[in-house]
């Protein structure tokens, strides 16, 4: 499996968004293939044609389900998804800047809102996530761009500032921790490919990046990332050398160790 967007960590709620994986060419040194055990935790993906795909951490390359996803525009692609704390439901943003509800067992896609968001999203890869103590969407792009957005009406609340405190930087995943309804705090958690290392996002709506460390790493693209509920587990969907592997994040540290190859 190549080329994946790595997207919800899923057991009963557990959750996580994410963007496509596409090579870039970067000079690295060599990582010794050290691999660690995977949690036994079910999780979502999203392909680039539009498929969702049901994976488990200890395994995760092995597909147990596969969805395809209908009811978007003409030529249109899902960049993001999350489930929103509150609901349950699943939720994905369109290349047409649209807001979509996802049926995740029948990949039906149903629009919030008619139209297309005022202030059109900008980017390659998105980052995409449910503030659960607001139950509001956190959309950043690699292009910089860092958005609110409301689930109820499907339009962007406020344009908050880009993301700044690190030149270069290409946000492409973010993940709030405390993912479950009615959750007093959350802190969000940001990955840069660019310069391999893990960020809070410190406001949130300020966009600036505090580093927290390097994930050890020479990181290509970023395909995904989710937080579990109490924080125990993190997950992120790495290429790495042109493959894609799913990797486990130290939060409070930055390390990321390899769970196995997708």
């Amino acid at each position: 499996m190549s080329n994946f967007r790595l997207y919800t960590l899923a057991i009963l709620c557990l959750f996580i968004s994410s963007i496509t994986l596409t090579s870039c060419k970067k000079d690295r040194g060599a990582n010794p293939e050290v691999l660690t055990p995977g949690p036994d935790l079910n999780f979502y993906a999203l392909t680039n044609d539009n498929k969702i795909l049901a994976l488990n951490a200890k395994n995760p390359s092995n597909v147990l389900a596969t969805v395809t996803i209908t009811g978007l525009q003409t030529g249109e692609n899902i960049m993001g998804i999350d489930f929103r704390p509150a609901t349950g439901q699943l939720y994905g943003i369109g290349s047409t800047s649209r807001i979509y509800v996802i049926d995740y067992k029948t990949g039906t896609a149903r629009p919030i809102g008619a139209a297309s968001f005022a202030t059109p999203i900008s980017g390659s890869n998105f980052g995409f996530d449910f503030n659960p103590t607001v139950d509001r969407i956190r959309l950043v792009s690699s292009n910089g761009q860092n958005l609110r957005l409301n689930p109820e009406t499907g339009a962007v609340m406020i344009v908050d500032g880009p993301i700044n405190g690190v030149a270069n930087a290409k946000v492409s995943s973010v993940a709030y921790t405390s993912n479950r309804a009615g959750a007093a705090s959350t802190i969000l958690f940001d990955i840069d490919a660019t310069t391999d290392k893990l960020y809070k996002q410190d406001p949130p709506n300020d966009g600036k990046l505090v580093e927290v460390g390097s994930l050890g790493f020479d990181v290509d693209e970023v395909g995904g990332f989710d937080i579990n509920p109490d924080g125990s587990v993190a997950l992120a969907a790495l290429q790495v050398g042109g493959r894609s592997s799913l990797f486990t994040v130290e939060l409070a540290t930055g390390k990321a160790s390899k769970i196995a190859d997708l």
